[in-house]
């Protein structure tokens, strides 16, 4: 039996501003791994937290998603109602 307990969800503050970023692949309309699923997949947005623009990743495995960004080694979970503001 194990007792590790997982680490609560952390979550952007509301309304954080978002812009639209892409890389070079998003432009030519190819995709980041040839199954389209990952756990790191670049979004081709950021969001502006703590003074500074963090790339907004997404967790997607079957048909279920999770976007987030990382700062320092942490999560941070990108509510879905969030959308780009520039």
């Amino acid at each position: 039996m194990s007792t590790a307990t997982a680490a609560p969800l952390e979550y952007l503050p509301d309304n954080p501003r978002i812009r639209h970023r892409p890389l070079w692949y998003h432009n030519r309309g190819l995709q980041q791994t040839a199954s389209g699923y990952g756990r790191k997949l670049n979004s081709g947005l950021e969001a502006f937290h703590n003074g500074r623009w963090y790339r907004i990743y997404v967790c997607i495995f079957s048909n279920s998603g999770t976007a987030y960004i990382v700062t320092r080694g942490r999560w941070l979970i990108v509510p879905n109602t969030c959308r780009p503001t520039e």
